[in-house]
């Protein structure tokens, strides 16, 4: 079915389904989801208990599962809040915002389930006022919560006050933000991949580069992109002074190391790294658990998904072979925003 129920007959439809019975097809479908299963026992158990709990506090109440409003939830969060948790080392501590986040992102997740089936009318979870949500935290390491997305430029090395590296470091940065190369991309473009525009620049001697072809092991891979004109700005600082240094001369790599080696991807983890880290603190946020390129490329994919790109546009801006690979990166599934 898909069509909308109306309340009654959503409540017909539910009569046939029990709390019990609902949670356990919805973690059957959640288990097959070739996207992101929950294959984890612990997992499995943990949303059994919150469900339990969750069907309890309806219970006490004399409500079903389908006749659950926004002021259920509300309740239920609220009682969090206060509850008392028993850790592992016998002490009692409260439940934390994560574990909040989790218990309502769970409740989300079923009635979304539930509406979809025409088992449930609406959206309880959905309907909270937002001073009765969760903090909205990023507990998906994959990639950086929003706040701290936007606040990466902010930590990029500024060339007024940059020397020859750190100009080279921006160029790579603004690479991996603005296009989400992979760590090879950048570290195998050659100076023969860049895209030079037909005009010189008016005080330079060099043409400007206003793109570059990125090359990879595979036919997926091969694509152009174009700079924007920040990327234009650094990328034409970093050349003039690759030109000016005679070790670099020979090399055909674009971006190296200050003994003219192929930049390694200890230093590109390096620089990514402590750059997030930098934001982080600049933006009075938590360190995410994973700050390594892979971050950054996953993000801007799910960026792109959030603003509804098509996803064949997608695979070629990323260099990605299926959707599959586009959802994989990003951790996503239709119809899931960025959490």
């Amino acid at each position: 079915m898909t069509s909308s129920a109306t309340p009654n007959q959503a409540r017909a439809l539910a009569d046939r389904i029990s709390g019990d019975a609902f949670f356990s097809l919805w973690l059957t479908q959640r288990q097959a989801d070739p996207y992101n299963p929950v294959c984890a026992a612990a997992t499995r158990r943990l949303y059994a208990s919150i469900w339990k709990l969750w069907l309890g506090h309806l219970h006490r109440r004399g409500l079903d599962w389908t006749e659950a409003t926004a002021l259920d939830v509300a309740q239920f969060l609220k009682q969090l809040k206060a509850r008392r948790a028993k850790a592992s080392d016998g002490s009692i501590r409260v439940v934390s915002e994560v574990s909040q986040k989790r218990y309502w992102q769970l409740l989300h997740w079923l009635y979304c389930y539930g509406k979809e089936q025409n088992w449930c009318a609406t959206l309880p979870s959905a309907d909270l006022h937002e001073s009765d949500r969760p903090h909205k935290l990023n507990d998906d390491p994959t990639v950086l919560d929003p706040a701290l997305w936007r606040a990466l430029p902010s930590a990029f090395p500024q060339t007024a006050h940059s020397d020859c590296y750190g100009i080279r470091d921006l160029v790579i940065l603004q690479l991996l933000y603005e296009h989400g190369l992979t760590s090879e991309e950048v570290r195998g473009m050659r100076m023969d991949d860049l895209i030079r525009s037909d005009g010189l620049c008016s005080d330079r001697s060099q043409p400007a580069v206003s793109g570059a072809h990125i090359r990879g092991s595979r036919s997926c891979q091969e694509r152009v992109i174009s700079f924007s004109p920040a990327l234009r700005e650094s990328t034409r600082d970093w050349l003039d002074f690759r030109q000016s240094q005679k070790k670099y001369a020979q090399r055909e790599w674009v971006f190296l190391s200050d003994r003219a080696n192929q930049i390694s991807i200890r230093i590109l983890f390096h620089l990514v790294s402590r750059t997030i880290a930098a934001a982080a603190l600049l933006a009075d946020l938590p360190l995410p658990l994973r700050c390594g390129p892979q971050v950054i490329r996953n993000t801007v994919i799910r960026e792109k998904l959030d603003q509804d790109w098509p996803i064949e546009k997608i695979m070629a801006f990323a260099g990605l072979k299926n959707r599959e690979s586009v959802w994989r990166h990003a951790k996503w599934k239709p119809g899931q925003g960025f959490a």
